[in-house]
């Protein structure tokens, strides 16, 4: 939260000001309304600003101390982000917007100083310091430096703010990673509590079983026994290879473009599935020389892997292609397009295995991009920044 209110009191209390207020333009209106202040005396400004003050909550009663229409003196701080020095009066304009009569005989208060505050190039408002008498050489230095001192507070607030916004949405992405963790965690208990547990056991009455009639039925042993190497094989092939994968894809290794093939080949059924790669992509694609860092090319699976299985799940496609390349700027670019049933992307909360390809994007500080239409499909891309020392194969 920006700090007015503190800046606007050490301001007051530097420059020994009667009055020192803040003022914000409303841009649709182009009124100047005033938004905070300090005064040496508050109970003196009680009768003229607490009544203000109390229509400033409601939004279509705000404290206009003057327009740009009226005033030439808010349009050159407003307009030309310029400095004056001028009476009060002259700062409400012509009609006046703001009672600177009471206010002057109430304080005592006639010449004003206005510094437009600008932070990051942007014009936040602006800091006015109202005296009794025309200002001297060292207050007009004192209201420049403490204007100067308020415009760099100002710009410390929006980058606490900035940063504090940033780490909520790094807590966030853990957050959303532990949830897929833990999904998967379950995903992979429920596999070997479920079929695995059921199949060994299974298994093992069949060997049992074939314990007991070994002596007397051979024929009926052996059949028993060969169910239960079936059922053993199915757990190593089947239900091992499965939590295996989910854990980490092993074709991975290969590298990317060969575990995006498998992966569009172990799908592929009632859907058309291709895979398209360009030729830089290809001449860098070696995991053995690390042209792809391994937590890119993970992140790039996962993003493919994802993007299939919502398809095949929500989305009803007959056809999905698979585009893997490299930009000029040496970015990996990966794109999975479909032509399912698609969906209105602002009104749809995402998945944890979305939230999860989020995270592990932003490890490998990629961005990811999802664009949707109803009744004409999805495309998903992602983009990831590749440090590539030669590219002169390319």
């Amino acid at each position: 939260m920006v700090p007015y209110q503190q800046i606007l009191n050490n301001a007051q209390t530097a420059t020994g000001a009667p009055l020192v207020f803040f003022s914000q333009l409303a841009t649709d209106s182009q009124q100047v309304n005033l938004t905070t202040w300090a005064a040496a005396d508050p109970n003196a400004l009680d009768h003229l600003l607490n009544p203000l003050g109390a229509l400033s909550a409601r939004a279509d009663r705000p404290i206009i101390i003057g327009t740009l229409n009226a005033s030439a003196c808010w349009r050159t701080v407003y307009l030309e982000t310029k400095h004056i020095s001028v009476s009060v009066e002259s700062l409400a304009g012509d009609p006046p917007c703001f009672d600177v009569s009471g206010m002057a005989s109430t304080i005592g208060v006639t010449q004003a100083l206005v510094y437009p505050l600008i932070a990051w190039n942007h014009l936040e408002g602006a800091i006015s310091f109202l005296f009794a008498d025309e200002p001297d050489e060292r207050q007009h230095r004192t209201c420049r430096a403490f204007a100067d001192q308020a415009s760099l507070a100002l710009e410390n607030a929006v980058l606490c703010e900035v940063l504090q916004v940033q780490l909520e949405q790094v807590q966030e992405s853990r957050r959303q990673m532990t949830a897929a963790e833990e999904r998967l965690r379950q995903d992979i208990a429920e596999l070997l509590h479920g079929k695995v547990q059921n199949r060994l056991l299974v298994a093992w009455h069949r060997l049992g079983e074939c314990e007991n009639v070994l002596d007397e039925d051979r024929p009926r042993a052996l059949a028993l026994l060969r169910e239960a190497r079936q059922l053993i094989d199915t757990v190593r092939e089947s239900d091992i290879r499965i939590a295996s994968h989910q854990l980490h894809p092993s074709a991975i290794r290969m590298g990317l473009i060969p575990a995006v093939r498998s992966l569009a080949g172990s799908l592929e059924g009632d859907i058309t599935i291709t895979v398209q790669v360009d030729a830089r992509l290809q001449s860098i694609e070696d995991p053995l020389s690390d042209g792809i860092p391994q937590d890119s090319r993970l992140a790039a699976y996962r993003v493919v892997e994802e993007a299939l299985n919502n398809a095949c799940r929500h989305a009803s496609p007959t056809r999905v292609d698979i585009s893997l390349g490299l930009s000029e700027d040496n970015e990996l670019s990966v794109v999975v397009r479909d032509n399912g049933s698609g969906f209105h992307v602002p009104s749809v909360k995402r998945g944890l295995g979305l939230n999860s390809i989020t995270g592990r994007m932003e490890t490998a500080r990629g961005i990811l991009k999802i664009d949707s239409t109803v009744g004409l499909g999805t495309t998903i891309s992602a983009m990831f920044p590749l440090e590539i020392t030669d590219t002169s194969q390319s």
